[in-house]
């Protein structure tokens, strides 16, 4: 039985979940569907580039969740993260991890110690 390795994992736990494929501080993302596969258009048109695979990003929950290829990756895969948050953000995707009213609602009920 083989192990599914992080990259896997954060492919099928995610909503949604993009490649991360760059040199630099050039970067593309390449959507992924439910199987993790790249669309070989976009490959080739990365590959032309010379990208090579940095990692993947996705929406967890609400959360954004992240896999690096190797640390040298990391510049390219902030610069991602970036442009990935934003256009989640905008799609309305990325969520707190808690609700602030529920958070107020829990504020105004703590017991508030007086001196007296």
């Amino acid at each position: 039985m083989r192990a599914i390795d992080a990259v896997e994992r954060l492919v099928s736990e995610s909503e949604v979940s993009v490649a991360v494929l760059g040199k630099g501080r050039d970067f593309m993302l390449i959507h992924l569907d439910g199987d993790g596969e790249l669309d070989p258009i976009e490959l080739a048109e990365a590959r032309s580039r010379g990208f090579s695979y940095a990692g993947a990003l996705g929406i967890t929950d609400g959360q954004p969740t992240v896999e690096w290829s190797d640390p040298h990756a990391a510049f390219v895969m902030v610069r991602a993260a970036l442009a990935f948050a934003q256009e989640m953000a905008v799609a309305g995707r990325l969520r707190p991890k808690d609700d602030s009213a529920a958070w107020c609602e829990r504020l105004h009920a703590l017991e508030i110690p007086r001196n007296g």
